[in-house]
């Protein structure tokens, strides 16, 4: 996807944020990293698993859930500079806003959705229970179909169940237009969706609210970094922000090197609110106003991995299908589940993802996207 800013910003922002494109990948495949533990449930009950080359990549087995925050906090700030001036202005109208969405989320959505059907079913056959999500039913089916699974408080994971995050950004795109384009865009309007974000996921624990913090902190970087190219202060940051950004990074990494336990399984015991915060409200943000600022003063950053980014969408939701593929295959041929704690099956793992992430935006998510913007606009 080619991010192109609103005409008004043009002669300041660049035409594309490639190093955020760029982020916006690596996010995904962190994901991937955090999920590995699926490889070790008996069911869908959770077990432990040797996970290849740990002391690589401890930060991503322990932490990747959130670059679901980090996805959130992006979508935040892009949304707001391509399209809030758009939409307030109505030279976007709902109409253009929605079918550029639904076009972009919709063709792998049903896809992954009916092979992760399929893929249960042969997983029942094998196995006698679903894999990792349960409740794989009619009743979940209908929500899931239309990407409002995760719209209600107490939601439970079922089917492509990383898609719970797809489903907030449907809620978020919404609020977005609607915040657009009947009130004045302020940064203490933003804080306050924040904060009521906060308290959805504190008391309830619900997904949207997880959503509604990191996106519109993402909005606020937006207001931070414009306003930071109009008064001319853009370049005192760029000079400062990279060295912040490096030392929080660096604090955050010693931090999970310094207090992993290799018995403890977290993301089973903590609350979503737990040890999300930091990065979410600080880390988050700081980071993708640093790489937008540099950018923008200094030209292209990251140009030659900004594909990442164009097969994020892909490697986040055929992650699980593959997953389930591959438990399935390796049941079917009587492969002991230790295979998947090896530094082969990571590699096999990624290759075959990468590969079908590529095949999927080239030969599915194009196509289906020109072919639906030309019927429905």
């Amino acid at each position: 996807m080619t991010l192109r800013p609103a005409p008004a910003d043009r002669s300041s922002s660049p035409r594309r944020f490639y190093s955020l494109d760029a982020l916006r990948g690596l996010a995904a495949l962190s994901v991937v990293f955090w999920h590995w533990q699926h490889f070790f449930f008996e069911g869908t009950t959770p077990g432990a698993g040797e996970r290849p080359l740990l002391g690589v990549f401890l930060l991503f087995y322990q932490y990747g859930q959130l670059a679901v925050d980090l996805f959130f906090a992006l979508s935040g700030f892009i949304f707001f500079w391509l399209y809030a001036r758009q939409i307030a202005e109505r030279t976007v109208s709902a109409r253009e806003f929605f079918a550029r969405r639904f076009s972009r989320l919709v063709p792998l959505h049903l896809a992954t959705l009916l092979g992760v059907a399929l893929g249960q079913l042969a997983h029942r056959h094998l196995f006698g229970t679903d894999f990792v999500f349960p409740d794989n039913d009619f009743r979940h089916f209908v929500p899931n179909l239309f990407l409002v699974s995760a719209w209600g408080i107490g939601y439970a994971h079922s089917f492509n169940g990383p898609v719970w995050s797809v489903s907030v950004e449907i809620f978020l795109y919404l609020l977005f237009f609607v915040l657009c384009r009947t009130i004045p865009i302020r940064t203490v309007v933003l804080v306050g969706l924040s904060a009521i974000g906060l308290l959805l996921l504190a008391q309830w624990e619900a997904p949207i609210g997880r959503g509604m913090i990191a996106f519109f902190l993402g909005g606020c970087v937006y207001q931070v970094y414009i306003r930071s190219l109009r008064t001319g202060a853009a370049a005192k940051l760029t000079r400062a922000l990279p060295w912040v950004t490096a030392a929080l990074w660096a604090g955050a990494i010693v931090a999970v090197y310094s207090t992993f336990r290799l018995e403890a399984w977290p993301w089973a015991k903590a609350h979503p609110l737990v040890g999300s915060i930091g990065p979410t409200v600080l880390l988050f943000p700081v980071t993708i106003l640093t790489l937008a600022l540099v950018e923008t003063r200094r030209g292209t950053l990251g140009q030659r991995v900004a594909f990442l980014g164009d097969l994020s969408y892909s490697s986040y939701l055929l992650h699980f299908p593959l997953q389930l593929a591959f438990v399935v295959v390796a049941g079917w041929f009587s492969i002991d589940r230790a295979f998947f704690g090896t530094p082969m099956a990571l590699g096999l793992f990624f290759a075959v993802l990468l590969t079908a992430s590529w095949g999927s935006y080239r030969f599915l998510e194009l196509p289906a996207q020109r072919w639906l913007r030309r019927r429905l606009l």
